[in-house]
């Protein structure tokens, strides 16, 4: 999104503010306690040179998961900012940010032999590199929230407009980097790769129980995303499997239980 956008929903946000005095508002502190992580690895791919042992098909390679590991809380502000159109509702805003880090293996998962001197060159099971991840990103929560006695009940979007960093690499060895186009002899290298992203999309969905001046929060979060990184065709990723962009999707889930506070 681009700075205008972020501008203009920081005003809206300052310009509603000062109506929240007009009815009972609540803060909300949220924490992801657990669910699920989609698997970042590529599964197994086939090599743009080298041959399995037959000679008629490619050697192949596999990238599985080592290390995984997500983080995620929320902040948000509820209130009906005396707008009598919300039919007793509530609207949500605030933030919502997630940290994400991953370390996967790169083994050969065939032999692999030169096409013309027929040598091997990697036994099956050959370490080859690692590849490693982590980022996070900053969203603004957008909801409605809907009081039913002393509970409430809500949904929303999470917009990815409040900023994000992102870290990938690929740590070749050095037999992984003679094999990825480094040449014979060659000493391990790192190929930094730039992640963009390409889509994002995101919803959640929360209850809140009073108790007093208090609440207990349970939520329900899922986070769909796509990047893609450019490869340089001559070494590295993009010269072992004949491709210049690496792509990688999935979603991730949380469950998060914070509290809240009413005034």
């Amino acid at each position: 999104m681009n700075k205008l956008f972020k501008s203009f929903m920081l005003i809206s946000i300052v310009l509603l503010l000062p109506l929240s005095s007009m009815a009972e508002d609540r803060v909300r502190f949220s924490y992801r306690l657990g669910g699920s992580v989609s698997d970042p690895a590529l599964g197994t791919k086939s090599v743009s040179y080298f041959q399995a042992a037959t000679g008629s098909e490619k050697g192949t390679g596999e990238e599985k998961t080592d290390t995984v590991s997500y983080s995620a809380y929320s902040l948000h502000y509820i209130s009906d900012y005396g707008l009598s159109f919300l039919g007793g509702g509530e609207i949500l805003l605030g933030l919502f940010n997630y940290t994400k880090s991953y370390t996967t293996d790169i083994k050969t998962s065939t032999a692999w032999y030169h096409p013309t001197a027929r040598t091997i060159v990697a036994a099956n099971g050959t370490q080859l590199a690692q590849r490693k991840a982590s980022g996070y990103l900053r969203c603004l929560d957008v909801g409605y929230v809907y009081p039913i006695g002393d509970m409430t009940i809500g949904a929303g979007m999470a917009l990815p407009v409040l900023g994000s960093s992102a870290d990938l690499k690929v740590e070749w060895n050095s037999t992984g980097a003679a094999l990825a186009g480094w040449g014979a002899g060659a000493s391990a290298q790192t190929e930094k790769l730039e992640p963009e992203g390409k889509s994002f999309s995101a919803y959640f969905i929360n209850f809140g129980y009073g108790l007093g001046s208090f609440e207990i929060v349970g939520s329900y979060r899922a986070v769909t995303s796509k990047t893609e990184a450019a490869l340089d065709t001559s070494k590295g990723v993009g010269a072992m499997i004949s491709k210049d962009v690496l792509d990688s999707s999935g979603t991730d889930t949380s469950m998060m239980l914070g509290f809240g506070y009413l005034f």
